[in-house]
């Protein structure tokens, strides 16, 4: 406010309370600029995501698919420690047979395609989904990711 005092003291000069405005206005378009852009990630991510996990072929990646897609969607609304994000996913897993392992791989096979990445601090895991992932991935590269992915139990976390 002491802009605006400053006007009738500099013969009603308003130059510098426009300047302080201005640089007001450039500080929340840029904010705003990184939400737009933050959004327009998180679509791209969503639509790259669906299009390549719905075009499976067989109904057992298909499922696989369907839970992978589930958990990327949990992290797309935000980072999640790995024991939340196993509790608000667990539901897909009940009736497989070992469903913490399943949970595990399937984290595990998105780390590997770089879709989603962690951080870890002592024993806990704070996984984040990459928004760039969706702009660097291609088509073939998904696939043939997919076909060198082990075939089983062979996969442990971390």
């Amino acid at each position: 406010m002491t802009l605006l005092a400053n006007v009738r003291a500099n013969n009603h000069d308003l130059t510098s309370f426009i300047l302080f405005g201005l640089k007001g206005v450039a500080i929340q378009c840029q904010r705003l600029f990184e939400e737009i852009k933050k959004n327009i990630s998180k679509a791209l991510f969503k639509d790259v995501m669906y299009n390549l996990f719905i075009r499976l072929q067989s109904s057992r990646k298909r499922i696989i698919a369907e839970r992978q897609v589930e958990i990327l969607k949990v992290l797309l609304d935000g980072p999640q420690i790995l024991d939340s994000l196993h509790k608000k996913v667990h539901h897909l897993y009940k009736n497989l047979r070992n469903p913490t392992k399943a949970f595990y791989r399937d984290v595990n096979i998105l780390i590997g395609f770089k879709a989603i990445c962690y951080t870890k601090n002592e024993n806990v895991y704070n996984m984040f989904v990459r928004l760039e992932w969706a702009t660097e991935i291609t088509e073939s590269e998904f696939f043939k990711h997919l076909k060198d992915l082990p075939k089983a139990k062979s996969q442990s976390f971390l």
